[in-house]
């Protein structure tokens, strides 16, 4: 089984998630978010802690990166094609007037839709001391990955073709094509805006957090619904507002075949956002991401949760699948590197004594020919991997050692227990039909139990429920329950929006589950009546 700690890091904001493998099924064991004021290090430190992570791969988010795109010819040999991408990356920092060793840069490589005979590469890169700050801040625990959140988002979805935006601190526009990352935009406006906008007010980031969860956005055709006005609404529409006039630009820039906008980020734990988004973008489906895996049809799971942590579950799944390879930014051959550096080091003398030559020029008491520190150079390396594999050899041969000994203790330990099962099951066998009659009898009071619990309130609930749910417009005329479960509500207003508000609400306060209705008929009296109906949540 694979497992891996996603940790995005922002601007006093912390989310983790904690994802495993089993097979092909993943899960998420534990997920969060965590506020700090200055430094992260504690709040790392205890959620290393809550989450049992002390050696479990770590995966965390790339800042402050750029990204640009080229194209290359799509016929070049393997080598020829890297060669180009480097020299073509050269050339665009160059051009920039600025140190191109000062920066390290990954890519994606995708095909080129528009023209066949070429790859289209992606380029994400930020600057050595940036990356070394990430290293550096967790460089205490197992870090395996070091990923911008842009290229990894897109493992949340199956789409194929779309566009997802990501609002966190700042903006990310991911444009993903045949499940590949093909563009990447950035918008310098996002949630740090809005947060600290709204914090200079409430002074704490936290509780400017918990004021955006509680604030919802109203649509032109719902403003009428809204039952207080909210002052922070006066920071957050102007910020969104933009966003989505730059989303706009990027998707007629780019002029991409897609049909769906994905929103993801801090930015949707907005309520609304989605639905504001659609009544601006309504030649595409706007929808908030939640990752492919989950079981949305499950009531007891809090699915709005996962889905605030998106960004670390995404950086968890890449190196837990490995889908872009190379997009890490650590540097696994680094020990390597060391080792090579010092095998190629010049031996000028074994010796610090010096002599001095009849000109008046100081040289080493033993001084090597090119053939001879030739040797000497090629000795040393050999003498270092012999030590090197001894070292390797021994640790192998220990641990095969020990593995095998546990597999022994297993193996006895198995064959005891399945003597004992095999006894434990004839004697289990012998008084089958006596446990199975009174397993049935068990199951039988349970269900009548079970039923006579369920319903006993249902109804009075079902009732007190609705009575806040109904709108003031929508007049209930009948109500129903025409079998065990099914419940039938017959209502009428002058508009059909507070109808459907209605059915909305039955819905998502899960007041009723398998809601249904008709499309509504107007009656003579100038009046919209419906009939909707669903089945009790028991």
């Amino acid at each position: 089984m694979s497992t891996c700690l996603g940790l995005f890091i922002q601007n006093n904001l912390i989310k983790y998630a904690k994802v495993s493998k089993d097979n092909e099924n993943f899960k998420i064991e534990n997920y969060g978010v965590k506020f700090f004021e200055q430094d992260s290090t504690r709040e790392i430190e205890k959620i290393i802690d809550e989450t049992f992570s002390y050696k479990t791969p770590i995966s965390t988010n790339l800042s402050n990166e750029k990204y640009t795109n080229a194209e290359i010819f799509g016929l070049l040999s393997e080598a020829d094609q890297k060669k180009s991408i480097k020299t073509e990356f050269d050339f665009f920092y160059n051009q920039a007037g600025k140190n191109r060793l000062t920066v390290d840069y990954r890519t994606v490589i995708s095909d080129d839709i528009k023209n066949t005979d070429k790859k289209n590469v992606l380029y994400v890169y930020s600057e050595k001391g940036n990356i070394a700050e990430k290293l550096q801040a967790l460089d205490n625990y197992k870090l395996t990955s070091l990923c911008p959140t842009a290229l990894t988002i897109p493992l949340l979805q199956d789409e194929g073709n779309c566009i997802i935006v990501n609002i966190e601190d700042r903006t990310e526009v991911t444009t993903v094509v045949n499940n590949k990352p093909a563009y990447v935009d950035v918008i310098d406006i996002g949630m740090e805006e809005i947060l600290k906008n709204i914090a200079k007010k409430e002074n704490s980031i936290s509780k400017a957090y918990e004021i955006c969860k509680n604030t919802t956005l109203y649509t032109q055709s719902s403003q009428n619904l809204q039952i207080e006005s909210n002052e922070y609404l006066e920071i957050i529409v102007p910020s969104i507002y933009k966003i989505m006039e730059q989303v706009k630009q990027i998707i007629d820039k780019n002029d991409m075949d897609i049909k769906k906008i994905y929103l993801t980020g801090t930015g949707i734990i907005i309520n609304n956002i989605d639905l504001y988004f659609q009544e601006n973008f309504l030649d595409y489906k706007c929808e908030i991401l939640a990752p492919y895996f989950i079981d949305k049809t499950n009531l007891q799971l809090n699915i709005k949760d996962y889905l605030e942590v998106n960004s670390a579950i995404s950086l968890a799944l890449q190196e837990i699948t490995r889908k872009n390879k190379n997009i890490s930014f650590v540097n696994k051959s680094e020990k390597w590197d060391k080792i090579k550096d010092l095998l190629n080091s010049d031996i000028k003398t074994i010796s610090k004594k010096q002599i001095t030559t009849k000109d008046g020029r100081k040289k080493p008491l033993i001084d090597f020919s090119i053939k001879q520190t030739s040797c000497i150079r090629f000795a040393y390396g050999t003498f270092c991997l012999l030590a090197i594999y001894t070292a390797i050899t021994t640790l192998l041969h220990s641990n095969i050692n020990n593995k095998i000994a546990e597999t022994q203790e297993v193996i006895d330990d198995t064959t005891s227990k399945t003597e004992n099962i095999s006894k434990q099951t004839a004697l289990i066998n012998s008084r089958a039909d006596t446990y199975q009659e009174i397993l049935t009898q068990l199951n039988e009071a349970d269900e009548q139990e079970s039923l006579a619990n369920g319903s006993k309130n249902a109804i009075p609930n079902l009732l007190s429920q609705i009575m806040f749910a109904v709108p003031k417009e929508v007049q209930i005329l009948l109500i129903q329950n025409t079998n065990e479960k099914h419940i039938t509500i017959e209502a009428q207003s002058s508009e059909y929006q507070y109808l459907g508000y209605l059915k909305a609400e039955l819905q998502n306060r899960a007041i009723l589950i398998n809601v249904t209705s008709t499309s509504g008929t107007r009656e003579s009296n100038d009046m919209i009546k419906v009939t909707i109906e669903g089945d009790l949540n028991y």
